[in-house]
């Protein structure tokens, strides 16, 4: 499944590649790159993409409205304009009630996340290569 990233392994930020997506050029974007940059040994030899968490909630059946509202936590990698409506960029990480307080489970996302963070070594299919990858 193709990613779009913000940089490619070579420090290019640019919006003529295969993978780029509109919301690489956004201020937000442009702010967590320069940000990875300063963190970073090798700032132009890495990939960085974007990841986007968002939560929603929505009714689980349409009787007794009040009593099944559900809660739900995702996490978005960014995907290229080519494959803009793919179903497998997008993936659920929690799920609770509505209303109750879900802040431990954001709190451990975020613990988590930082994980995520860190730079490492992963195959892309499209070149065929290990290359260093790095979201946030």
């Amino acid at each position: 499944v193709p990613i779009s990233y913000i940089q490619d392994e070579n420090g290019l930020v640019s919006d003529d590649r295969d993978d780029f997506n509109p919301i690489n050029g956004c201020k937000a974007a442009r702010d967590i790159l320069e940000r990875l940059r300063e963190d970073s040994s090798r700032p132009f030899a890495i990939r960085i993409g974007l990841m986007i968490f968002w939560s929603d909630g929505f009714q689980r059946a349409y009787v007794k409205q009040k009593d099944n509202n559900v809660w739900i936590l995702t996490v978005t990698f960014l995907n290229t304009v080519k494959n803009s409506r793919s179903k497998f960029h997008t993936y659920c990480l929690a799920v609770g009630k509505a209303g109750a307080d879900n802040s431990s489970i954001v709190e451990n996302v975020l613990r988590e996340l930082e994980e995520v963070e860190k730079a490492r070594s992963l195959y892309c299919g499209r070149t065929n290569k290990i290359v260093k990858c790095q979201f946030a």
